[in-house]
């Protein structure tokens, strides 16, 4: 994922430094030098050192150190101040497939809205709620059932045919076996997750005062969609994949996907 450098107007850097790490190094570099003269333009390195092309290149830019490996800590957050505080995209999050998507005249949806089973005891835990599950119907095969999500009068629809959803959602479901079972939206489960711990305890984890992992948060989602969150693969650390998931879920927040300035 790489920012549209003649548009985006904060970039933050995280698990990666501007022509010094991830791929293309040159044309990286050439971009963000080019970006560096626009006034509008704003960005924050966030990294263990002060990297080489932060210091002092111009007021602009800023260093924020972290501990090293400690990057989904600083992620989750800020996702915990954006969802606490209210400035996510809710329009977009609620955009829960294709047809939805066209209608909003959008460039992408998410599964914000769609319905997770997460009744521990369960053997499905974890996994979307689908129509089969509900009716008992076989599915044809090499296909999906259809996930299911809560519109606003409180009723289940598949998602692929519904224009908007609920986010936040968490309910009792009977499965066409009799069994009930709790679900929440995918929005719940990512407040929930981002709630375990305080901005506090986050703060202590990476090595970032509170304060600043608040100014980040906020400064990010002060350009309503021209903001973006850079990374590179992995970030080479021992829990990557669930880093680079929460780095991700920031660009989600706003809505930000292949988008003009995102």
């Amino acid at each position: 994922v790489k920012p549209d450098w003649d548009n985006v107007r904060f970039a933050l850097f995280l698990g990666t430094s501007p022509a010094q790490s991830g791929n293309p190094f040159k044309r990286q570099g050439r971009q963000l030098a080019n970006a560096r003269q626009r006034d509008d333009f704003n960005y924050v390195v966030v990294a263990p050192a002060l990297p080489l092309t932060t210091t002092l290149a111009n007021q602009h830019n800023r260093w924020v150190p972290v501990l090293p490996g400690t990057d989904a800590a600083l992620a989750m957050g800020m996702i915990h101040w954006i969802i606490e505080q209210k400035r996510f995209n809710h329009d977009y999050l609620a955009v829960p497939g294709e047809t939805a998507m066209k209608a909003a005249s959008e460039r992408s949806w998410t599964n914000a809205s769609h319905l997770v089973i997460t009744t521990e005891s369960h053997p499905l835990a974890g996994q979307f709620l689908r129509v089969s599950q509900l009716n008992g119907q076989p599915v044809v095969q090499e296909e999906e059932s259809p996930v299911l999500l809560q519109v606003a009068d409180g009723s289940l629809q598949p998602a692929p045919q519904a224009l908007e959803a609920e986010l936040f959602v968490t309910r009792q479901v009977t499965l066409h076996d009799g069994q009930q079972v709790q679900v929440q939206s995918g929005m719940t489960c990512l407040q929930q997750a981002a709630t375990r711990f305080s901005l506090a305890q986050y703060s202590q984890q990476c090595g970032v005062p509170e304060a600043t992992i608040i100014g980040l948060a906020r400064e990010f989602t002060a350009y309503q969609r021209q903001a973006a969150v850079i990374s590179h693969g992995g970030m080479m650390g021992g829990n990557w994949f669930y880093t680079t998931w929460a780095v991700m879920m920031l660009n989600a927040m706003i809505g930000n996907l292949n988008l003009k300035g995102g």
